[in-house]
């Protein structure tokens, strides 16, 4: 078969994983055994080609100079029609599946605007928080930062808060004088 050996056809047979002896291939070339669609298309990959193809140059492959038979063609019409539909059948299972990715995708994009969203919202919220506990520390309590008795309002806070107050105190020049008026009573 196209310039292989019924034995080095079976060898690249058992190496696609499929289980064919050269007997077998023999039996198969005289038609003396009926040629099952899974072989045909291990066959085929094996031979670097398609079954479709190998039924068109059959009478070739195995010899015959002579025009196929009708029930040949009809074999070969039947192996081309199998074909067209486990190619359909496939196509459309991939289609599906295209589809279901598309959905996935979808969903995932509309969850990941919706967490955006929020997180944008939170972060607005953080630091507007942010500006709104500086102003009141600037107005209430000026560069002392003592609450009611003398306790420290920093201790009270979370360290983002903390961090927020001691970097208006560093970068407010009015807070600054503040303190350098207090620190001279």
């Amino acid at each position: 078969m196209l310039g292989l050996s019924q034995a080095e056809l079976a060898e690249k047979i058992v190496a696609l994983g499929g289980n064919m002896y050269q007997q077998t291939i023999a039996k198969l070339e005289s038609e003396q055994r009926a040629l099952r669609m899974s072989e045909a298309d291990i066959i085929a990959t094996a031979l670097g080609t398609t079954v479709a193809d190998m039924l068109r140059h059959r009478s070739v492959a195995i010899g015959r100079a002579s025009a196929p038979s009708l029930d040949e063609v009809r074999r070969e019409l039947m192996a081309v029609e199998a074909d067209l539909s486990q190619a359909t059948l496939r196509s459309r299972q991939a289609a599906a599946e295209l589809e279901r990715a598309r959905q996935l995708v979808a969903m995932s994009q509309a969850e990941s605007d919706r967490a955006q969203a929020v997180f944008s919202e939170l972060s607005r919220q953080y630091q507007d928080l942010q500006g709104r506990l500086a102003a009141a520390v600037h107005n209430e309590r000026g560069p002392t930062l003592s609450g009611s008795g003398g306790k420290s309002v920093l201790k009270e806070l979370p360290r983002s808060g903390r961090d927020v107050v001691e970097d208006h105190l560093r970068n407010c020049e009015d807070c600054q004088a503040k303190q350098r008026r207090l620190s001279q009573e």
